[in-house]
């Protein structure tokens, strides 16, 4: 059944956050390219001998050290892309309420709090990314959007984000090479995952300001995010 969608006043902006979403996915590209060859030189100098003060070579300290640097500003990079890509998943989610289409799922809030739901994250974000790329094409009272299929860049760039969780955790609870390897695998569909959202919500905001009159010419002047 669609939700209430009462929540939601008006049309917002979407092209300037959807822009700064895009900023912060290409910035954990350049940290995911540069820690898979900090990665690969960990496996080339070999384990880290056992021990409370094992002796490192000069080599194994260089990349220890950039391996941390690159991997705590990656971090950060990342915090800040799901703030801007929660926003904006809001805004514009809620601009297709505004819009009264008809047939919705979820309400305004869903795009954020579906993220921190145990178990109802594996689906909710990738069901409302859906919903929010084919309603975004049919700005009209009708359900005209439920008869057309998710894309293929959605599907696979959800495959690749769950595939990124798996990996990342089997990276965080290995120790040794393997942690490394899955470390690599895990930075490999970071990359992929994160080319495919760029293009995503650059297609969901080409849509959006085309179809929505209040958007019209936004994605030229960004004004007023």
């Amino acid at each position: 059944m669609p939700k209430p969608q009462s929540d939601v006043v008006s049309v917002k902006p979407i092209a300037k956050i959807g822009n700064r979403a895009c900023l912060f996915l290409w910035v954990q590209v350049i940290f995911s390219c540069l820690t898979i060859p900090l990665g690969m030189a960990a496996l080339a100098f070999g384990p880290i001998p056992p021990g409370d003060n094992p002796a490192l070579s000069t080599g194994q300290m260089i990349v220890g050290v950039l391996q941390l640097i690159t991997g705590g500003l990656g971090f950060i990079a990342y915090l800040i892309t799901a703030y801007f890509v929660c926003m904006w998943m809001h805004r514009a989610y809620g601009n297709l309420l505004a819009t009264r289409v008809q047939g919705l799922t979820y309400k305004a809030s869903d795009p954020i709090s579906s993220w921190f739901i145990p178990l109802a994250n594996f689906v909710m974000p990738y069901r409302i990314m859906s919903e929010l790329y084919r309603g975004s094409g049919f700005i009209d009272p009708s359900t005209e959007w439920k008869n057309t299929t998710t894309p293929r860049n959605i599907k696979l760039w959800w495959i690749l984000y769950l595939l990124m969780g798996i990996v990342g955790q089997i990276a965080f609870r290995t120790p040794g090479d393997m942690a490394q390897v899955a470390q690599i695998g895990c930075d490999a569909a970071s990359i992929a995952g994160a080319v495919l959202l760029v293009r995503i919500i650059k297609e969901i905001n080409h849509r959006q300001c085309h179809k929505i009159p209040e958007l019209a010419g936004s994605l030229e002047v960004n004004k007023g995010s």
